[in-house]
């Protein structure tokens, strides 16, 4: 579960719903209607020679990451905007909390959705996945003022897909291009350790460069303990991203990753990974993102 400085159990479970823990919304007692507003889903619904991907949250290419990622066995991971301007932004407080508290708010991003209808091949995987990525991103673009790209990175191990914040806006509301987090550059001295230091030394990274707080990554994926495997590695001005990614390739469950933070200011941002999973399912069948609702 990621740490936060918020001690109100209440507030602290809306923020830790918001940075991808499904299992903790449902105990959150919160009236106010942009809470219900926010709600994550994701599924893919096969239909023959093709399939369509339904995805929608305040993270819209978060929720349609995972869906990929949980169902079709393709690394697909993706990263949070920088969240500045309150324009774009609900407030989603409990009111019970508001009214103790009414200098302190918890603020999402208002609501997208992704629908695409796709080609797959006879395995029911996309046709051409880079496209695929490609038409979600700009779908998400064309909704929001953030801005998003697909990062590729393929190595001997397999291929990484990544939707990359590359705009956002302002204090002041005015739209502007901006390093993504994960542009980060790092340096590692080589070492045996663990998976886990490792990417605890990445994140630490990221938080002195960036002023927020960056933690990676939760000690239990799918049940098991994560990245307690040692490896020898180094980092020489490595984008943080392909560093968390080298560390993903040596786990021997192929993963993905989300990073998502808590909106305005220098706050708390966390790195969660995911198993990548390739589901069974028939020419007409379902499948939904794992933890999460379908509708």
């Amino acid at each position: 579960m990621p740490r936060s400085n918020h001690t109100a159990l209440g507030c602290l479970l809306a923020i830790v719903s918001s940075l991808g823990v499904p299992s903790m919304a449902a105990q959150v007692k919160n009236a106010n209607p942009n809470y219900a507003a926010i709600r994550e889903f994701g599924r893919i619904e096969w239909h023959g020679d093709t399939a369509t991907l339904v995805a929608g949250s305040s993270r819209p290419l978060d929720m349609a990451a995972l869906t990929l990622s949980t169902c079709l066995g393709i690394s697909v991971s993706s990263e949070d905007p920088q969240y500045h301007y309150l324009g774009d932004l609900l407030d989603v407080t409990a009111p019970q909390w508001s009214a103790q508290h009414p200098e302190s708010h918890v603020y999402q991003g208002r609501p997208g959705k992704v629908e695409i209808t796709f080609p797959v091949l006879p395995d029911g995987s996309p046709s051409d996945t880079g496209k695929l990525l490609t038409e979600i991103a700009q779908q998400v673009n064309d909704q929001q003022p953030y801005a998003f790209k697909v990062h590729v990175r393929t190595l001997r191990d397999g291929t990484f897909y990544s939707f990359v914040p590359t705009r956002t806006r302002d204090e002041k509301g005015v739209l502007t291009n901006v390093q993504a987090y994960m542009d980060t550059s790092i340096t590692i001295p080589e070492q045996t350790s663990s998976i886990e230091s490792l990417a605890s030394a990445m994140a630490s990274s990221v938080s002195e460069a960036s002023g927020s707080h960056f933690d990676c990554c939760q000690a239990i994926v799918m049940g098991w303990p994560w990245g307690g495997k040692s490896v020898t590695y180094q980092a020489n001005g490595t984008p943080a991203r392909e560093v968390l990614e080298d560390l993903m390739a040596k786990i021997e469950e192929e993963e993905s990753y989300s990073l998502r933070c808590e909106p305005l200011g220098k706050r708390f941002c966390f790195i969660n990974v995911h198993s990548v999973l390739k589901r069974v399912h028939t020419p007409s069948g379902e499948c939904t993102a794992l933890g999460y609702e379908s509708h």
